[in-house]
């Protein structure tokens, strides 16, 4: 479990003029708008005034059962390369499925192929009927080309066509193709192909449809020069032709056709390290953050005695507000390749595209893991809802307060947990950090539990209803807590 540093955070902020020493100083003319059921949630200091006594703490996600495992011929050599994503009552995936050459079945190993699941956890490969594998169309085969090691997403843009409701982007070669579909099932070429010529291509490329900033994006890899390079990382970077790192890149478009040069993301001052993937998406109860789950490759070690090629790699969080300018609060691993002897070796861990509500405690999400070996699988984890990172404070009790901000919504609702003696508190103050009468640390209920929904009251009988409109800050008051989001309804 990784832990932000309050004390040296919150000095950095000060000498960057980022946050005053009291809350009053801390106002900022930009104020943020916090929309109904927008989740606020912990995975940067975005909204954040001052943290006393508290820090921000990345949590570990629990490994569950497989969901794709390898028992189709057609996936002899490896299943990988999966977006997924609820549609309407089901939950639908796509995956990439490596053929074995030796087969002689007339198309080249990277293929797509399609299973569909009721609840997020069992997954069943359908037989569609549409492509032949060794003469029988009794498969759950979607497409063999061209573009391969696709990543597929549901249009949600306004006006789009029906024809055009799922799409999808591959690599073909040195290039980056687009497919467009009515069902999912049924595919054909995009316009305007290739819509990218170039290298570096080789990697689960990912696109989306941006809900808030209202363009499709495309993130790819990318070759990065100059920086300080990370802990793990090959000092002389050898990297075939290249000599630089692995990183990532992102294109926009208004169309699906016509896209803007790719300009690399920014992590500011961090270390350069190599991200092989990068699992790019909105993320689920907000929008306005982007979060890459990417995989992260140390190409200086090899644990894994007489593997083939050296490196070795785990998963670490960067999350955005913008799409290109990158926090990584937590430079330590979100997953570890862990207890699994196949997971520690050269490009055996990878987190796929998509995050599931399978319940209302619980978000998952699939990783590729083994690769290239036997027991190669998808596999499914699990996190509490809104769970990737927290706000604790520990057995002393410790504090945060936001930013001010305006909101919509008539009530307040957290997700919480403590311990037997743990407690939370919560003030509402003015934009200049006093606390509105009413609405104080003294007239808050206490809360006290776990849960991923708890309203929030004061004994005064105050209602949130007569702040709308108004500049307001929170002041959460912890006690061997966590606060895993907040937001209003």
């Amino acid at each position: 479990m990784k832990t932000y540093n309050t004390l040296s955070a919150t000095l950095a902020a000060i000498l960057a003029g980022n946050i005053g020493l009291s809350s009053a100083s801390a106002h900022d003319s930009t104020v943020q708008l916090i929309q109904r059921n927008e989740r606020q949630i912990f995975v940067d200091r975005n909204g954040i005034a001052e943290l006393k006594d508290a820090e921000i703490v990345m949590h570990e996600p629990q490994r569950r059962e497989p969901a794709i495992s390898i028992d189709k011929p057609w996936e002899e050599l490896g299943v990988s390369s999966m977006s997924v994503f609820k549609d309407g009552q089901k939950f639908r995936a796509w995956y990439r499925a490596d053929v074995n050459p030796d087969l002689g079945v007339g198309f080249r190993g990277r293929i797509m192929a399609y299973a569909e699941s009721e609840d997020g956890i069992a997954w069943i490969k359908p037989n569609l009927g549409l492509i032949e594998f060794e003469g029988s169309k009794d498969n759950n085969l979607v497409w063999t080309g061209p573009g391969s090691t696709l990543s597929v997403f549901k249009d949600t843009k306004p006006g789009v066509p029906a024809d055009e409701l799922y799409k999808a982007v591959g690599r073909e070669d040195d290039t980056l193709v687009t497919m467009l579909s009515a069902d999912g099932i049924h595919w054909r070429m995009g316009r305007g192909n290739p819509i990218y010529s170039g290298k570096p291509v080789d990697t689960h490329s990912v696109s989306y449809w941006d809900e808030v900033k209202k363009h499709y994006v495309l993130y790819t890899r990318a070759a990065m020069k100059g920086g300080r390079i990370g802990v793990g990382m090959d000092p002389d970077l050898k990297w075939g032709a290249y000599d630089a790192i692995r990183w990532i890149r992102r294109a926009t478009s208004e169309d699906f056709v016509i896209w803007t040069p790719f300009q690399d993301i920014d992590a500011g001052d961090t270390p350069l390290e190599h991200l092989y993937t990068n699992s790019a998406q909105p993320y689920l109860n907000n929008k306005n953050v982007i979060m890459m789950l990417a995989s992260r490759f140390s190409d200086s070690r090899t644990p894994k005695e007489g593997w083939h090629a050296p490196g070795v790699n785990d998963i670490v969080m960067l999350t955005s507000r913008d799409g290109i300018n990158f926090d990584r609060t937590f430079m330590e691993a979100f997953i570890r390749p862990g207890l699994d002897y196949g997971n520690w070796h050269s490009r055996s861990l990878y987190v796929e595209v998509g995050l599931l509500q399978t319940s209302p405690e619980e978000i998952s999400f699939y990783a590729m893991e083994n690769w290239q070996v036997p027991t190669n699988i998808i596999r499914r984890y699990s996190i509490r809802t809104d769970g990737f990172t927290s706000i604790r404070a520990g057995y002393e009790g410790g504090y945060f307060t936001t930013k001010p901000f305006k909101f919509t919504g008539n009530e307040l609702r957290v997700n919480f947990s403590c311990s037997a003696i743990g407690a939370g508190w919560v003030e509402v103050q003015d934009e200049w950090g006093n606390p509105l009468p009413g609405f104080g640390v003294a007239d808050s209920v206490e809360l006290f539990g776990d849960s991923v929904d708890l309203g929030i009251s004061w004994k005064s009988g105050k209602k949130l209803e007569e702040l709308l409109g108004k500049k307001i800050r929170l002041k959460f008051k912890l006690r061997d807590a966590d606060l895993y989001s907040f937001w209003f309804r």
